[in-house]
């Protein structure tokens, strides 16, 4: 972690028990959007409101609206329970597993996003018709001998965040809102410190002309689920420079094991017409999971 900043007890406590909580999502049934680490370290590092305990044989996340729960054991009653004592709080407890809904029917639930889940071992090559659209231009950017693509680390840290802020700058007059910029920028200053101390995350760049123009990061979720959690650039770099760092995040985890999966809960929803991060996940997705572990159809 970079020089000064002090590791909160609530991520301490957070690590210690992740190597069981990913071990435990897939075989409780939890949905993917149930968990992302990027997500909640650096909120709990940027925000004293989040807060993650322990809480009846469960770790219990808070934040100012809502509680989430997760699982440290197999035994899904003692999941029920650390639920139901925590809606007594009064306050929503979001995402549920889909099996667990029935037993709280009165159950306060604040509308989730839907997640975009792709074919990883596609994406990596990006063929076939539908991503044609994408492989080309990739192509044509890596042939232009301009571009290079590099893993992130702590070597990175200042130009990445200097990107990111960057990033924020230049959206600012369009977004209105700037969504969880100071959680996004702690990720990229801390690069050296989460490659480190979170195991199965790694960061990914795009350079052009020797000058750093495309991040991401991206984590494992479960032991068989990942997630690009977020990806910014200048938007002033060759276009497709973007999609060449996330084509690449692809090709970092085993296609033949890890789905890939947008998490929902960190980003926008999608908006019709408009061709932001979110809808260009919803193209190159291969199924759509909504909300409770329900199906929808393929977006369009």
């Amino acid at each position: 972690m970079s020089r000064g900043l002090s590791v909160d007890s609530s991520i301490r406590l957070y690590l210690e028990h992740l190597p069981r909580i990913r071990s435990l999502l897939d075989r409780l049934q939890m949905p993917f959007y149930y968990h992302n680490p990027l997500f909640y370290i650096s909120h709990f590092a940027t925000d004293p409101s989040w807060y993650v305990e322990l809480y009846h044989g469960c770790l219990r996340v808070n934040t100012p609206e809502w509680t989430s729960i997760l699982p440290l054991s197999e035994d899904r009653a003692v999941l029920v329970r650390a639920v139901g004592l925590s809606v007594r709080d009064g306050r929503p407890v979001l995402r549920l597993p889909e099996w667990m809904e029935h037993l709280f029917p009165g159950l306060s639930m604040a509308s989730l996003w839907p997640d975009y889940i792709g074919d990883t071992a596609a994406l990596q090559r990006m063929e076939g018709r539908k991503l044609k659209g994408l492989r080309q231009p990739i192509g044509r950017l890596e042939r232009s001998g301009r571009a290079r693509v590099l893993r992130l680390g702590e070597k990175q840290e200042e130009e990445a965040t200097a990107l990111v802020r960057l990033w924020y700058r230049q959206r600012a007059p369009i977004l209105g809102e700037m969504f969880q910029e100071p959680e996004i920028t702690w990720l990229f200053s801390n690069l050296g410190w989460l490659s480190r101390e979170l195991p199965g995350s790694f960061g990914v760049g795009v350079e052009v002309d020797g000058a750093l123009v495309a991040v991401n990061l991206s984590c494992l979720l479960t032991d068989c689920v990942w997630v690009c959690h977020t990806e910014r650039y200048d938007n002033r770099a060759p276009t497709y420079s973007n999609q060449l760092a996330f084509r690449d995040a692809c090709r970092v985890v085993d296609a033949t094991t890890f789905p890939w999966v947008n998490d929902g809960a960190a980003e926008r929803p999608r908006v019709a017409g408009v061709q932001n991060l979110a809808s260009f996940k919803a193209r190159i997705a291969v199924a759509t999971l909504s909300p409770l572990g329900l199906w929808r159809e393929e977006p369009e």
